[in-house]
Parts: C-alpha cells; structure tokens; sequence
C-alpha cells in the first residue's frame, strides 16, 4: 500500500503510480466492470481508510488524486477523468473489442467452413478415424492443407480467448493525434490491421497488404503464377490462373535464345547445377524450332534434378525421395517457400505424375513455357538459399566489388570453413579458387589492404585493452590486468570475469571485437584455402602474423574457450578504419 503523502508531495512520479493502479486491475475486469468499479480497485493502493466501494466515495477520492495533478480541480466527472489519466483508459474500449471479436470471428468461420470440406474427403474421413500415412500425393497434400487449417483455427482462437482484450485496451488508450502524410496512410492501416489480427499474413507479391492467407490453407487455391510475377504484364490484382492474355505475354516477352542465354548464364554460377548446361542447350534448340512435347519432356525432369542437386549440396545425406519431398526439405532453406512452394510441391509434382504415366499434355506450347519459367525462377533463388554454399556462390556472383573491409572476407572464409566442416568443399572449390585468384586477387591489392589493417588492428588492441580492463575492474582484484599483456595462464582464470565483460556493455568493446576477430579468420584462413597467392602477399600475410603472435594466439585461445557473438559487419562502418577498399 501507497503513502498518499508521498505522492502528494512529488515523491513519487505520476507514471509510477498509473502504473501501480493498471497493475492491481486484470485485463478482463477492464471490459466488465464498470467505469467507477475500475476507479475503486485502482484506488485501493493508497492508504485511503475512509474509501468505500461505492461510487459517491470513490467520487471524492478520485478527485482528491486528481487534484495532485493541479489541472482538474473540481471537475465534474472526476471518475472519468481519473480512468482516462491513471489507467490510461479510452472511453471506446467495449466498442473496439466488439469490433475486432466480429472480424476475427468472420475469420473464423472462413475456416470452419473450409474445415467442413475437408472433413467431406474420403482420406480425410479415414485419417480422423486413424490416423495413417498419406499413399499418395494427392492425400498428402489434403493432410498438409488440412492441418495447416486446423493450426490457425487454433491460433485465432488463441487471440480470441488470450490476445483480443489486450489488444482492445492498446487501441482504445488515448494518445496524441498523429498526422499522417496521405502517402503513408495505407503502410499505417496495414500495420495496424497486422497488430489487430497478429495471425495474418504479409500478401506475396503486389503492394503493401496483410492479409488471411487462405492460398496456405485451401490446396484448390495454389497459385501457378506466383513464382512468375516478373513476367506479368500492366497486373493490378494478381491472378489466380493462366488466361489467354497471360499466355501471349508470356510468348511475346520470351526471346528464346536471349532466355536460354540468361539461363545458361545463371548456371555458371551455381556449383553442381551448371552441369546441366548442354540439356538446357538442346532445350533452347528444341524451343527455336518449336518442339514442343520434346521440350517438355526434357524440361520437366529439369524441375526435379534441380531440386535434387541443390538438397544434395546444402543437406548432410543425400535425398532419394519423391520432389514432393525434395521440396518440403528445401522449404526451410528459403525465406519465402511458404508463398511459391506448394506450387512445385504439389501442382508440378502431379504434373509430373500424370506425364509419366500417360506421356500427354493439354496446350503443349503453353505448357513448355510454363515450366521454363518454373526453372527460371527455381535457378534464381538457388543463390537466396539460407545454405552456405548459395551465400558463397551469391557472394561470387555480386563480384569483387562487394568486397570492402576485413568483415567481407572474414565472412567468405567462415562460409568456406562451415563447407568443409559439412564435407561439402569440393562442390564449390573451382568456383571460389576462380573467383578469388581471378577477381580478388587481381583487382584488389591485398597488401596494401593488409598494410592499412594492420593500423587498424593494433588501434583495436589497444582500444579493446583499455575498454576492457575498465569493464573487469570492479570485477577483480588485479587493477592491473591488461588481456593482450598477459600470458595464457593469466588468462585462463578469468575467463568468466572476460566473458561477463564482454556481455555487461557490449558497444564498448563490438568494434574492436569485430576487426580483431575478422581479422584473425583471415589470417589463419586465407592462405590455407588459396595456397596459390601470390608470394609478395604470402610473405605480408606470415609478418603479419608473426608480429602479433601473441595478441592472434589470445584471440584465438578466446574464441575457443568463450561463446562470442561476431558483431554485424556495419561496425565496421561506424568508425573511420584505413583499410576500407
């Protein structure tokens, strides 16, 4: 309980009370009980013996709180203006709620009344009754869409039960009105949408919307042309299937030897895939003299061997399963297969089927650039997978340019360790070996960058040395401990002590972490990886590291002992470093 005198007489902030008040208050008595009822709980933390549960008494003690405030002094509704200020309180809080319970049920019952189809399938039917592994393809996908619905049946009820009341309170405390440039109205009504209904989606693909993804839930919505948006034509609403229009646009912006070109060029840069290049060479030959069923019989299986070899790249076992499946482990290599996947997983995967079993097609022509656009966009999020070897083989492919300080390379060479690490070196060793003795070594001068390094690391020593020790000094009883001035036995007993330092107030030491850390990467990694550097290089490289054996051997000794988090790369940008390319 509260000394009012000590709020009285300012010694106790206003903030600190209204937040003592909202706290003796549960969420749901807000939307029950009444305006006065709210008033009398919140009161009930001052020593106020007089107050009584009736809303004449809580009339005047409201109003003896308010007077502290020296704005409302005898005001007539000093109960309302008392909830508004202390519990923060806005006078439409029932209205939102109803407001947002209606929506969120209208949401609802989109779902029961998909539910109700899918508890009409046959396999679904049987599944409920006992529980069995799909046969097929096609009772694969009605598991897969039928339990996604179900898992965000239940998170709307979650909302309704846990999450809608706390939500109806944030939106109905009243706050400045915020003028909004007519520009931004629409990025502000979507966030907002987002916060009132956290179980939807961000909408793939035109525009800035959330929205109730039912494409993820009902397997009749799979959108063929979501993987194709690029090649759309003047759309203002994504559509839903392939049109006649679509088709001729589709015709008349495919040129098929510049595609073939930008393909072939897209294989170039991926390990293992740009063995395909004498297949997608026949199919350009086949597309220019307009062999259809021949083309797509070689194209089709192109889908799957893709899949194949980029799982066999960036997964520990080789998968010999259906493209269903290929699909679905990939899925959680790639941000954004929730949106395009389900296409391949399952529409092009009964295409596939069906072909196989019957070697026809309806609307071959069509069909051809369909799938060739189907490979297209597989070829270019290969190097957007969240894989090692696609970071490096995207590393590769944006260029030397992208190199600009230690971090750059520090980053390249922990991927390459990571790869071989995984036994997996040898898929993207030609690449990087090309790509490293061909454009880094030949248009970066790595010497004269490890000459201006050298500043910089000697600056961070002593930088972090100084930070440190001002960190550990409550923390020990040697006020003289300097880390890159003592020996590894010095150390070792500390490494608790260096290790809380570290975490206690980390933008003081992140900088000089980072570079020194990088910094170390590329010198015990470098010349292993690329044994071919030149000489002069090779040579700057060991007097590098022979100058500073014993600052290179603590950094090393730490990242073996203490969990460090390397910092971001943009540290690197907060302050003037002389070795920026």
């Amino acid at each position: 309980m509260i000394n009012f005198k000590d709020y009285k007489e300012d010694h106790l902030s206003m903030s600190f009370i209204s937040e003592r008040m909202r706290e003796e208050i549960k969420i749901e008595e807000f939307f029950t009980l009444l305006e006065w009822q709210l008033a009398y709980k919140a009161l009930k933390i001052f020593n106020f013996r007089k107050l009584q549960e009736t809303e004449e008494s809580v009339e005047v003690y409201a109003q003896k709180v308010l007077d502290v405030t020296g704005l409302l002094r005898k005001t007539d509704k000093p109960i309302t203006y008392f909830v508004r200020i202390y519990l923060n309180l806005g006078s439409k809080l029932l209205t939102i709620k109803n407001k947002l319970e209606s929506e969120a049920k209208k949401h609802l019952a989109l779902l029961e009344e998909l539910l109700v189809h899918y508890n009409s399938l046959p396999f679904i039917i049987k599944y409920n009754q006992e529980p069995s592994t799909p046969r097929n393809n096609e009772e694969r996908k009605y598991l897969t869409f039928y339990r996604r619905t179900l898992a965000k049946k239940e998170e709307i009820i979650s909302y309704l039960l846990n999450g809608i009341l706390h939500r109806a309170y944030e939106k109905a405390t009243p706050g400045l009105p915020l003028e909004i440039d007519e520009r931004f109205k629409h990025f502000r009504e979507q966030m907002d949408k987002a916060s009132d209904f956290p179980y939807m989606e961000f909408k793939f693909g035109i525009g800035y919307e959330y929205h109730l993804n039912l494409d993820k839930l009902d397997y009749r919505r799979i959108n063929p042309l979501l993987n194709k948006l690029n090649w759309l034509e003047n759309i203002v609403k994504i559509p839903m299937h392939y049109t006649a229009t679509i088709n001729e646009g589709f015709e008349r912006r495919i040129n098929p030897l510049s595609f073939f070109q930008e393909i072939i060029k897209k294989l170039g840069n991926l390990p293992v895939i740009r063995e395909r290049g004498e297949i997608f060479e026949e199919m350009s030959f086949l597309m220019v003299e307009k062999k259809w069923y021949s083309l797509f019989a070689l194209a089709l299986p192109q889908v799957e061997g893709i899949f194949t070899e980029v799982l066999n790249m960036i997964a520990k076992k080789p998968n010999k399963g259906s493209l269903t499946e290929k699909v679905s482990t990939i899925r959680d290599y790639y941000e954004f297969a929730h949106y395009t996947f389900d296409y391949y997983e399952f529409t092009l995967a009964d295409l596939r089927n069906s072909f196989s079993h019957t070697g026809k097609i309806e609307n071959p022509k069509h069909q051809c650039y369909h799938l060739l656009l189907d490979i297209d966009y597989l070829l270019d999020i290969c190097l957007d997978l969240d894989a090692p070897i696609s970071k490096v083989s995207k590393i590769i492919t944006e260029g030397h340019t992208q190199f600009k300080h230690i971090g750059d390379f520090a980053n390249f060479l922990n991927l390459l360790l990571v790869i071989e690490k995984d036994g997996k070196y040898n898929v993207i060793k030609s690449q990087a070996d090309f790509f490293v003795y061909t454009a880094i070594l030949k248009n970066i001068n790595v010497k004269k960058m490890l000459d201006n390094l050298e500043k910089d690391f000697l600056s961070s020593v002593v930088n972090f040395n100084k930070n440190l020790h001002m960190l550990m000094r409550q923390g020990i009883d040697e006020a003289d401990f300097i880390l890159f001035d003592s020996p590894i036995r010095e150390i070792k007993p500390k490494l608790k002590l260096i290790e809380n330092a570290f975490n206690s107030i980390p933008i003081l030491v992140n900088e000089d972490l980072k570079v020194l850390l990088d910094t170390n990467t590329f010198l015990q990694n470098f010349i292993n990886f690329f044994p071919k550097t030149p000489k002069p290089t090779r040579i700057r490289i060991e007097k590098f590291m022979t100058s500073h054996q014993s600052v290179l051997k603590i950094v090393y000794y730490l990242t073996e002992q203490i969990k460090l988090e390397i910092p971001d790369n943009f540290l690197l940008f907060t302050r003037k470093l002389q070795h920026h390319l």
